[in-house]
């Protein structure tokens, strides 16, 4: 799996709200030369390692809980507004991450007698 499957899944969203080649274009924009946008009126240029998104989709993962899930804007939008730049403890916030996924992996593979 590629870094951008890898986010894309780890990434929270409404399927019909992130559109998934939009997305992809801007991840390669992104981890490539760097995207560079004009918001009102400033130029910004957002840049980042695929390591940094992919921690910052579990980041937002960890955050969002079922109540505010539905305000969490398309993947192509975050990347776009460079919102992985907001997290503080990213790295901390992707090994809970990765705990939990751990965790929901060991007793999926239970099987029921």
């Amino acid at each position: 799996m590629d870094d951008f499957e890898t986010a894309w899944r780890c990434y929270p969203h409404y399927k019909t709200r992130s559109k998934k080649a939009v997305s992809r274009a801007l991840f390669k924009q992104v981890t490539g030369a760097g995207l560079v946008a004009t918001v009102e009126g400033v130029r910004i240029h957002a840049s980042a390692a695929p390591e940094e998104i992919i921690q910052a989709c579990k980041a937002c993962y960890m955050i969002e809980d079922e109540d505010s899930a539905q305000y969490v804007p398309g993947f192509q939008i975050w990347l776009k507004h460079a919102r992985f730049e907001d997290y503080e403890n990213r790295e901390e916030m992707a090994a809970r991450y990765d705990a939990m996924k751990a965790r929901s992996a060991k007793y999926s593979k239970l099987t029921v007698v």
